[in-house]
């Protein structure tokens, strides 16, 4: 709730000044601190705008980049074991369906046996 308030108060500094550049990095750094990396990532972007030779700007914006790239492999990473885990589901059903099967015919084949 402290970082919602925060970027709130932010936000109205930035209206009253927008290359205001303690209230964009610390926005951004709100941000950051909430995981909202795409909006943190706008205001750095904003900061570079403004000094486009500042290390600390260049350093937040190359760990934003980094950080944006994780998040989308991560999010990758879990689709693909989400998609492996439903796969282990059917394999297991299909596993249960063929031992059903082949019990059902050792049964009809032993009765066969029986009629002969």
């Amino acid at each position: 709730m402290h970082g919602i308030c925060s970027t709130i108060c932010l936000k109205a500094v930035l209206e009253l000044d927008v290359n205001h550049t303690g209230a964009l990095m610390l926005r951004a750094q709100t941000l950051v601190a909430l995981k909202e990396y795409q909006c943190a990532l706008f205001d750095v972007n904003r900061l570079l705008e403004l000094d486009s030779e500042s290390d600390v700007y260049l350093n937040l914006h190359s760990r934003l980049k980094t950080q944006l790239e994780l998040d989308e492999k991560n999010h990758c990473l879990k689709e693909h074991e989400d998609r492996v885990q439903r796969l282990a589901e059917q394999l297991h059903n299909l596993q249960k369906d063929l031992l059903a099967r082949e019990l059902s015919q050792k049964r009809l084949k032993d009765e066969v046996m029986k009629v002969e």
